[in-house]
């Protein structure tokens, strides 16, 4: 080996060293959170810390003990490769339980040199003892609103209390009377420790969200909670211990909450939430084409609805621009709060000819459940720049004098013919009749079969555009219809030749109308269904073998595409 050689080898060793060093040296990301930001000085939470990273030691809990006392710890440990890059997350959660009540920080947890960040819990003063305290089941339910208005989220806190092991529990479902209801569970249980009356007690929490459909008094029965408990003793003809099961049944108590009406100032589309707002994203953020589509997406999210609460948007836009919705995406999620309900509508918007289009502002008025007032939610209105298309010009295929259409072509050539031009052009036609003359003569069988009209089928242009189109529809192609059908209609308005489908719909019509607009839906829809071509063809395999009307381009680009203006979510 070379010493050039030797050299670069070093080199190269070297930087991988560092390299390794320089990755070894990152530090650690640490996150600190709880399964529960709201307890009593007497019920256990879990403190989580997960680190992203590579970490050789453990957290250093001392501070901690000033305010808690740590009753469990445990660790897990997750690693993953991406890319051929392994990574590594460890995650411990401590189970904590607060010594004085009031707004408590838990300050941040030390691993070595990385500090992890402070979370505040709110602790509650302990409760008073509950019914069956002595007993080692007993159960305890609570409403978070007790005069709710109709519709509006009732939080129900069912909590099970045990200080022995049980097998095969079983909790009945909030069975709900009075009046039609709505229920809905939020998220997974949380097990805690807890103290009544000077007794330890281990907690199961179940919370469900309920919605009254109507006013009226809503009556919750007693849950019941039926559960097996182990029992030890010793038998008197044996020395041994022997176990034996009991069962335990235990009710909670019934729960009475007056639904009251909407209010009379309350708004037509009656919202009753804790908060609501508006938020929306664009496919593009610049100006666009006419006859190209943009996807705008609306986000309704409310704390304290459901989904299928919120309310669909009916959106007026200007006349020019069509709009092509998709089925609205609906999702539940259970919070501190309750149910958090979103609605995302997404629309894709083609406008038809450019200009400059003001989009109305988007408000969405809600009843504050807290406050006891109506609010609004607002998307301020948008300007939208539609620039114009490519020229006809160069969207239309160069002429082929060797594909004009059968008697519907002028030569190019602006020069005046000859007058030799006209002679020869004599003798050729009167040796072309004496030709025809002959063979009648050879052949009378010619003379029943007539000769064919200039006009009885379409041009060769359109022959193959209809072509095109036939065979791109028996695919279902869209695409390639899309392309057929603009080429079909440039061979029929050749001084005018329509540049999107739009125009095109605009000429044709009737049900051929709307065949091309379901073509368009199905181009540029956000989530587009299958296209059929089939229907299509049907209705445009005639097109081409009729006159077509003279379209004026400059009047096209003043009068409106279509007769009304269409913002409805069927059609565009």
């Amino acid at each position: 080996m070379s010493r050039r050689q030797l050299a670069t080898t070093w080199q190269s060793l070297l930087y991988a060293l560092a390299l390794c060093w320089a990755s070894s040296a990152l530090p650690a990301t640490i996150s600190a959170s709880v399964d529960r930001s709201s307890v009593s000085v007497d019920e256990s939470f879990h403190l989580v810390l997960e680190v992203d990273g590579d970490i050789d030691v453990d957290p250093d809990l001392s501070p901690l003990a000033e305010k808690f006392e740590v009753l469990n710890q445990s660790r897990s440990q997750n690693v993953s490769i991406i890319n051929g890059r392994a990574t590594r997350q460890n995650t411990w959660q401590i189970e904590l339980m607060p010594t004085q009540p009031g707004s408590v920080t838990i300050p941040a947890i030390e691993f070595g040199s990385a500090r992890s960040n402070p979370v505040t819990v709110l602790v509650r003063p302990s409760g008073p003892p509950g019914e069956g305290d002595t007993s080692p089941f007993f159960l305890e339910v609570e409403v978070d609103e007790e005069r709710p208005y109709v519709q509006q989220q009732v939080v129900y806190t069912v909590r099970v209390f045990r200080t022995t092991k049980a097998s095969s529990a079983r909790l009945s479902e909030p069975a709900p009377e009075g009046v039609d209801t709505i229920v809905e569970r939020l998220g997974k249980d949380s097990v805690y420790v807890a103290h009544r009356a000077g007794q330890r007690y281990r907690v199961t929490e179940r919370r469900y969200a309920i919605f009254p459909q109507g006013s009226g008094m809503l009556v919750l029965p007693p849950l019941r909670f039926q559960a097996e408990v182990i029992e030890r003793g010793r038998s008197r003809s044996s020395i041994f211990d022997t176990a034996r099961t009991r069962s335990i049944r235990v009710r909670s108590k019934a729960i009475e909450v007056p639904v009251a009406e909407a209010p009379a100032e309350a708004p037509r589309v009656w919202l009753p939430a804790r908060s609501l707002s508006l938020g929306e994203t664009w496919s593009s953020a610049g100006p666009v084409t006419a006859g190209d589509a943009l996807t705008r997406r609306i986000t309704i999210r409310a704390s304290g609805l459901i989904a299928a609460q919120l309310p669909e948007l009916n959106l007026a836009l200007p006349e020019a621009i069509k709009q092509y919705p998709e089925q609205p995406e609906l999702k539940n999620l259970a919070g501190e709060d309750g149910v958090m309900g979103t609605r995302i509508q997404t629309t894709a918007l083609v406008a038809t000819r450019p200009g400059t289009y003001t989009l109305p502002a988007v408000t969405v008025t809600w009843w504050n459940v807290e406050t006891r007032q109506p609010e609004q939610a607002v998307l301020p209105s948008r300007i939208l720049e539609v620039t114009a298309g490519a020229p006809a010009a160069e969207r239309t295929a160069p002429l082929d004098a060797d594909n004009l259409p059968d008697g519907g072509g002028r030569p190019l050539d602006d020069s005046a013919p000859s007058p030799g031009y006209w002679r020869w052009l004599s003798v050729g036609l009167a040796l072309a009749w004496l030709l025809t003359l002959g063979l009648w003569r050879r052949d009378r069988r010619l003379l029943a079969a007539p000769a064919p009209s200039p006009r009885e089928g379409p041009p060769p242009s359109v022959k193959k555009a209809l072509a095109d189109l036939k065979r791109a529809c028996a695919d279902n192609d869209a695409a390639a219809a899309r392309d057929a059908a603009l080429a079909l209609g440039t061979t029929i308005w050749p001084e005018a030749p329509p540049g999107n489908l739009s125009q095109l719909a605009g000429r044709c019509g009737g049900a051929l109308s709307a065949a091309i607009d379901d073509l368009q839906r199905a181009l540029y829809a956000p989530q587009p269904a299958p296209w059929e071509g089939p229907q299509l063809w049907l209705l445009a395999r005639h097109l081409g073998s009729r006159d077509p009307e003279p379209v004026d381009a400059d009047a096209e680009a003043l009068v409106p595409l279509h007769k009304a203006a269409v913002n409805a979510p069927g059609r565009g």
